[in-house]
């Protein structure tokens, strides 16, 4: 009967090793790009700018805010009044640099 006991206590952990759940290993990658406005297209990491031809003016991605000239000097504004963003055509500035409105001639 002993011999019938240790097949069967055998077989039971055989079974339930067998039927274990394993340990699962997973890697998980997300790609978030902060910071640029979901209106505009995907940029190249380290590029702060759009250039918006429908203002004649910029966005500045880092600090989310519109470069515009009013005329006499460059303004920053948080939104522009009487545009929605998602009718510009931007196009990002590979300018490594501060201010690349500077460099246009007004």
């Amino acid at each position: 009967m002993k011999p019938a006991v240790c097949l069967l206590a055998l077989a039971l952990g055989t079974g339930l090793a067998a039927t274990a759940p394993t340990a699962a290993l997973a890697q998980v990658s997300v790609g978030v790009q902060i910071g640029a406005p979901a209106w505009g297209p995907p940029v190249p990491q380290g590029t702060q700018y759009y250039y918006i031809p429908e203002i004649d003016g910029y966005y500045d991605i880092y600090n989310q805010i519109y470069i515009v000239f009013d005329g006499q000097q460059w303004v920053q504004q948080p939104y522009l009044d009487g545009y929605d963003p998602y009718y510009f055509h931007p196009y990002p500035v590979s300018y490594v640099g501060a201010q690349p409105w500077l460099y246009i001639n007004t």
